[in-house]
């Protein structure tokens, strides 16, 4: 085998370069325009995907406003001391043959700071 390839050849830094830039030469134009394609006229999968990623960034963004107004809120309430509000909910059949109404009480209590 060393009779037909010259190995000295082949590790020599101008063949690699050779070796890099005909890569170069025949890799680049082929994905430069693949991604130009995709970037001006993009799949519509593409565009549902890009939507989704938009909706969902909005929905986190709104997640995150409510999250910090209700702790506003709560410090709000805290720094009043305002009363918690106990929720009772009992079933009361007021009308016959109405079936079961649920009445609403609400009890409120003094917070203890």
């Amino acid at each position: 085998m060393k009779n037909y390839i010259d190995v000295s050849t082949v590790t020599d830094i101008t063949f690699v370069l050779k070796v890099i830039g005909l890569t170069l030469v025949s890799w680049v134009p082929l994905h430069t325009v693949r991604f130009l394609s995709e970037r001006w006229d993009p799949s519509e999968a593409a565009k549902i995907m890009k939507r989704a990623k938009i909706m969902q960034k909005q929905e986190e963004e709104e997640e995150a406003a409510l999250k910090r107004e209700q702790e506003k809120a709560e410090k709000e309430k805290k720094e009043r001391g305002a009363p918690k509000k106990k929720v009772v909910v009992k079933k009361t059949d007021k009308q016959p043959n109405s079936g079961l109404n649920a009445q609403l009480l609400v009890d409120e209590e003094k917070s203890s700071p």
